[in-house]
């Protein structure tokens, strides 16, 4: 989309970032909403980084997994003794944490909408999704789609995730992954809180592009 009549005209190409998917019809960060993202043109599909307790990333903007009603969890009596309290940016929170479940039981719950307001007939039905799953949605579109991840609560994850994967911190440069090449924007994120024991070390990526070769 060019700007016409605007005073931001000098800035060119506006790009279209879905910020969690097309939360607005399935629940965000789900496999769904990024796909209709992009079916519908968005040139960039966004999403969270969390990682769970035997260190895969996954897709999820909240450490707990029952905030806001995100997932479906409490209907799982299994799982109804695991609720634990942690201290989160200076504040307790009470819940389930996404740190102590492994990937096979996130696999088990299902995205809900955040918001009451938003499509509810998809709730539950949906999983959550490793972050290789969500590269891999962008790199299967039809076109170039561009992937924009923020890791977040990075001091939480690190302190609770003992296997939590060494990647690599990028600052303006290029790496190939599988055979696609990919440019990446880094922002600058401080590491001071960081356990270098656990984590050799960190990504921290503001936005990636994808162009196919």
């Amino acid at each position: 989309m060019m700007l016409i009549n605007s005073p931001y005209k000098h800035l060119g190409h506006i790009y279209n970032i879905a910020r969690r998917g097309s939360n607005a019809e399935f629940p965000e960060e789900t496999a769904a909403a990024y796909m209709r993202a992009i079916e519908v043109g968005a040139d960039f599909i966004e999403t969270d980084i969390l990682a769970s307790k035997d260190g895969v990333l996954i897709c999820s903007h909240d450490v707990t997994l029952d905030l806001d009603n995100r997932t479906n969890i409490a209907n799982f009596s299994q799982f109804a003794d695991r609720k634990r309290t942690y201290e989160i940016q200076g504040v307790n929170m009470t819940g389930w944490f996404v740190v102590d479940f492994t990937l096979e039981e996130l696999k088990l719950l299902g995205v809900n909408q955040r918001f009451s307001f938003r499509d509810q007939q998809y709730n539950g039905k949906f999983p959550i999704i490793t972050f290789k799953e969500y590269i891999s949605i962008a790199l299967d579109a039809k076109r170039v789609v561009g992937i924009y991840p923020k890791i977040k609560n990075l001091v939480f994850i690190n302190k609770h995730v003992s296997d939590f994967p060494c990647v690599i911190i990028i600052l303006g440069s290029k790496k190939i992954i599988p055979t696609q090449l990919i440019r990446f924007w880094c922002s600058y994120v401080s590491l001071l809180e960081l356990d270098r024991d656990h984590v050799s070390s960190t990504v921290i990526i503001s936005n990636l592009y994808i162009t196919k070769s």
